[in-house]
Formats: C-alpha cells, sequence, structure tokens
C-alpha cells in the first residue's frame, strides 16, 4: 500500500471519529458498501469519484459531531 494511500486511511478513521460515524454509515450515506469503501482505501481498487469524496470528508472543516458541540 502506497504512503498515501495508508495516510488517507488513517485520517479518514481520524475523521469519522470526529464526526462520530462508522465507516458503515459513511458508506452507507453516499451509497456504497462497506466493502468497495475498504478496497479503495486499500488501494485494491480504482474509483477517482470516492477517493474524491473521501478526500472532501477528511479536509471537511466542520463535522456533525463538531458541529453539536459548537451549539
Amino acid at each position: 500500500m502506497p504512503a498515501t494511500e495508508l495516510t488517507r486511511k488513517r485520517d479518514f478513521k481520524k475523521a469519522l471519529i470526529d464526526a462520530g460515524m462508522t465507516a458503515t454509515a459513511w458508506a452507507a450515506t453516499h451509497g456504497i458498501s462497506r466493502a468497495h469503501l475498504n478496497r479503495v482505501l486499500a488501494d485494491a481498487r480504482q474509483s477517482q469519484p470516492l477517493t474524491e469524496k473521501i478526500d472532501a470528508f477528511i479536509r471537511s472543516p466542520k463535522r456533525p459531531r463538531q458541529l453539536a458541540r459548537a451549539s
């Protein structure tokens, strides 16, 4: 697994924790299976649209749990 994929997977897990979500819940909100998400994160399958969604989620400044704390 290339270093960028390891970083993406680690950062995605951190973002999920910040958002108070599971990977299964995140995948369901985007209409994909958890297995497909795992393959993309492991770099076993290429999916540019999904990779872009993952990267956007990682970069998003406000996640649901953070918004709840701010209220």
